[in-house]
């Protein structure tokens, strides 16, 4: 039986956004669109989930579910996947969702489900958005001296068993530097790219020396939820459920410009290369946020939960070790 092994993406989230995409073109439900990472614009959509057998970081192709976008045209409005999978006896079922919601907002929402737990095994799914964008600041003053960019992180999670994680997790960075691109924000050796990785709700901001107002400016970001069980954290035989509800949002909710003293300048536009418009000025934000989109009702969830972790305990079969 075919099968492909998968870095973990928090064991190694470098390798696994890197090369996620060539490595599922023929695993479980995928629908790829292949883009450059080292121009701008580029939009990702990554939703996918499984169980890890024996902690071993894979995978394997008849039990994954994921969806991988990347595209430098527009965005994927919204990226969606759900499945039931079985493996050493334990059924594991699974929910993500990740909406593009305008110039760097997004909604993330993952939740698993597992029954009859195995200790030796790991169970994840995650729901992420990324952007690279260039952006210039126009002003008639010329003594700005760095910009900062504040984002606005809600989000609930729940996880009453206490076993495993979940959580949202923002990546953000800005860089003039042509060689870097969006990979940079997760395999960087060289430190071309100073970023912020957060965790959770939160307001976090970030902060770039401006040298020239009219160099370009290529920011970078990624924002995903995600539910996590490491192999050894689940007792066997355990049940347990996790939410990472980040469909509210993780907004860039504020930019601004100041001088050598940390004076706001009075007036000033922030423009999308991109779309050829400006999407902040001194007084907030112009691009506007879409409103979220639909989450399952949480009666309709149990519900399929219920079915599919039926259906799973009866589909079992050997599990198949990663390569």
């Amino acid at each position: 039986m075919p099968q492909r092994t998968l870095t973990h993406p928090l064991a190694a989230l470098a390798l696994a956004i890197a090369t996620l995409s060539p490595n599922l073109a023929n695993a479980g439900n995928i629908d790829e669109v292949t883009g450059d990472y080292s121009i701008t614009p580029l939009y990702r959509a990554l939703v996918f989930g499984g169980i890890d057998r024996d902690g071993d970081g894979g995978f394997a192709d008849e039990d994954f579910s994921g969806l991988d976008y990347v595209n430098n045209i527009a965005p994927r409005a919204t990226a969606t996947i759900s499945g039931s999978f079985a493996a050493n006896g334990a059924s594991f079922t699974g929910l993500g969702q990740s909406t593009w919601s305008g110039f760097y907002a997004g909604r993330n929402y993952a939740q698993i489900s597992v029954s009859n737990a195995s200790a030796n095994d790991g169970y994840y799914l995650v729901a992420g958005q990324g952007t690279a964008t260039g952006v210039r600041f126009y002003t008639a003053e010329v003594a700005a001296a760095r910009a900062t960019f504040t984002w606005r992180v809600s989000g609930a999670e729940s996880n009453p068993s206490g076993i495993g994680r979940a959580t949202g997790r923002l990546d953000f960075g800005a860089s003039t530097d042509s060689s870097v691109n969006w990979l940079n924000l997760f395999d960087d050796p060289d430190d071309k790219l100073d970023s912020i990785t957060e965790f959770g709700p939160g307001t976090y901001t970030y902060s770039l020396p401006i040298a020239d107002l009219g160099t370009l400016i290529n920011l970078y970001y990624w924002s995903s939820a995600f539910a996590e069980v490491k192999a050894g954290q689940a007792p066997a035989g355990s049940s347990f459920a996790l939410t990472a509800n980040y469909a509210n949002t993780f907004v860039l909710e504020d930019v601004q410009l100041l001088d050598a003293n940390d004076t706001p300048i009075s007036e000033w536009t922030l423009e999308d290369q991109n779309l050829g418009r400006a999407v902040f000025d001194q007084s907030g934000r112009i691009d506007a946020i879409e409103p979220p989109p639909p989450i399952p009702e949480p009666g309709t969830w149990a519900l399929m939960l219920a079915g599919l972790v039926g259906l799973g305990a009866v589909a079992r079969r050997p599990a198949i070790r990663p390569l």
